[in-house]
């Protein structure tokens, strides 16, 4: 079971270097074994819509909830002290700490291409790396 980072779902739709890779992950992980936090769908509304891709969210969060069944967690309040912990003992951000937290809780493998993971104890994995053998 995977928690897809934002950086995931970016390196697609801003048309980054490892997009093939992303999208390969997407298409190939069966989405009941997919979770998305939140935070990064909020994220991920933010970015989008600064980039005038409203379209492209919505068609995301279709694709995701409506058609798929990708998984949706939410972290409740009674967790921030949780959250602050993770922030302070890795040195992390907010939204980087929340996605750690989260992958910690539910005991999800987080997929990423922020390397702000690799100083972590759980670390993050390369959605390249998932993929099978062609």
């Amino acid at each position: 079971m995977y928690l897809v980072d934002t950086s995931v779902f970016l390196e697609i739709f801003l048309r980054r270097e490892q997009s093939g890779e992303a999208k390969r992950f997407l298409s190939r992980t069966p989405f009941n074994e997919l979770y998305v936090t939140d935070l990064s769908l909020h994220t991920l509304g933010i970015i989008l819509f600064k980039q005038n891709m409203q379209t492209a969210y919505f068609q995301l969060l279709n694709d995701l909830f409506k058609k798929g069944e990708v998984w949706r967690v939410q972290l409740g309040t009674d967790l921030t002290d949780k959250i602050v912990q993770i922030a302070k003992k890795y040195n992390l951000n907010y939204v980087s700490a929340y996605q750690y937290a989260a992958a910690e809780l539910y005991d999800l493998t987080l997929v990423s291409y922020d390397k702000v993971y690799d100083q972590t104890d759980r670390r993050s994995k390369l959605p390249g790396t998932l993929l099978p053998e062609e």
